[in-house]
């Protein structure tokens, strides 16, 4: 009988922290059992009380490493200890001493690389070295952001003759945020640790020619999807009113103006049912405040708006089971394949898609029967208009999506073992 292969997974985000960069390795962790593989996950010790950006930065309840082993793996849960600028974000917040803050940041940049006393995550690498040395470890996999990950399975791999694999959530040098500098400095590093990766994977088509030019490596493309076997509360949509949501982050990139604008072509009477949910979104306070301003200078004062902060994820698909159109920005200029589009699937509900990416976005929806896309802020309009007359007389939206299968996360937990164990 031949022993279970073991596969170390790096993984900074994880459950009970919930984000989509959490909910990625954690498929893997829930589904690589059923496909042959043991998962190990080293992440850092969250808890469960991350509401803002600051709250992000605190320092772990948990002062000692802990070790959980259920029926999926063994998860080793590393304490987190802020570094001396996020200490300042802590005690002062986010108006005091920025420029400080900003300087300290590109400090860590610059050296957390090679001087593990500045590295506030070498922590994680640690204990990965220890799991390496108590197991028999087959496999290593990192998903980024952040990047040092990408380092830590580097010097893994190095170190014990383990393959790995480099898991892309974002750009890392071909970030957008990232300034000349950063990009030089990131590009020559990025560069040298990708060589060393066996394989590399990403969410999305649009960076897999990005990744493949970096690299000249084959790049695999693992979407995100959604839990399919995880049961939804039988909620209908709200009849009473007529409920848009938006879930997660908001960019700076995605085009919201053109829908704030649309708003404001509808009926009073349309405008006086409309009932927002922008959930999670307090999370972001730059872009709520962004919000905020479109439709104060729209004028659509009729529509009422709830933000909500980071709630559990059994709770984000009851809020987008009562509504009866889904929010999809995107950007012409900006193709993005957003991990909240599977979410949005798996609740059936109709997706309002705008302005078009011309890319993946629009492929799935299309695919899938799903929504709508719209280009601009008339279309929306036109579209908002037609749909609210379907809620007007049924007490609902119809929403006939199909196809949606192959975007469970078993589905694509089941290719990255493909790749796995073709090592």
């Amino acid at each position: 009988m031949f022993a279970v292969k073991k596969v170390l997974i790096l993984a900074y985000d994880f459950p009970p922290y919930n984000s989509i960069g959490a909910q990625r390795p954690y498929s893997w962790y829930k589904y690589f059992k059923e496909f042959g593989l043991y998962p190990i996950v080293v992440t850092r010790h969250w808890d469960n009380h991350i509401l803002n950006p600051i709250d992000y930065c605190k320092a772990s309840t948990q002062r000692n490493i802990q070790c959980e082993t259920d029926e999926y793996g063994t998860i080793y849960r590393v304490p987190h200890t802020p570094n001396m600028r996020d200490r300042l974000l802590i005690q002062f917040g986010i108006t005091r001493f920025s420029v400080l803050r900003k300087i300290l940041t590109a400090w860590y940049m610059f050296t957390e690389y090679f001087f593990p006393y500045f590295d506030a995550k070498y922590g994680i690498y640690t204990q990965a070295n220890a799991v390496c040395l108590q197991h028999d470890i087959s496999y290593i996999i990192a998903s980024g952001e952040p990047f040092l990950l990408f380092s830590y399975a580097h010097k893994l791999s190095k170190k014990h003759s383990i393959p790995w694999i480099a898991d892309y959530r974002d750009g890392w040098s071909t970030n957008y945020n990232n300034t000349k500098i950063e990009t030089l400095f990131f590009n020559k590093i990025e560069r040298k640790i990708i060589s060393t990766a066996s394989h590399i994977t990403t969410v999305s088509p649009e960076f897999v020619e990005q990744f493949h030019a970096i690299s000249n490596k084959q790049v695999h493309l693992i979407l995100n999807g959604f839990f399919e076997d995880t049961p939804l509360a039988d909620i209908q949509q709200d009849s009473s009113q007529f409920v848009i949501s938006f879930a997660g982050t908001l960019y700076p990139y995605q085009e919201i103006e053109l829908f704030a604008h649309a708003t404001t072509l509808l009926p009073q009477e349309i405008q006086k049912n409309i009932y927002i949910q922008w959930i999670g979104l307090n999370f972001y306070m730059d872009q709520k405040q962004r919000v905020f301003t479109l439709f104060s200078k729209n004028a659509s004062t009729y529509i009422q708006h709830i933000f909500t902060p980071r709630i559990p994820h059994e709770k984000v698909f009851e809020l987008l089971q009562k509504s009866s159109i889904l929010l999809l920005p995107a950007s012409a200029n900006h193709a993005q394949l957003y991990a909240k589009i599977f979410d949005y699937l798996r609740v059936h509900r109709t997706i309002l898609l705008f302005p078009s990416d011309n890319g993946t976005l629009s492929h799935i929806i299309t695919h899938t029967q799903s929504g709508i896309i719209c280009n601009n802020s008339t279309e929306i309009a036109q579209a908002l208009e037609r749909l609210y007359a379907e809620w007007k007389s049924k007490g609902f939206v119809s929403c006939n999506s199909h196809n949606i299968a192959q975007y469970s996360r078993k589905e694509q937990t089941k290719k990255v073992v493909e790749i796995i164990t073709t090592i």
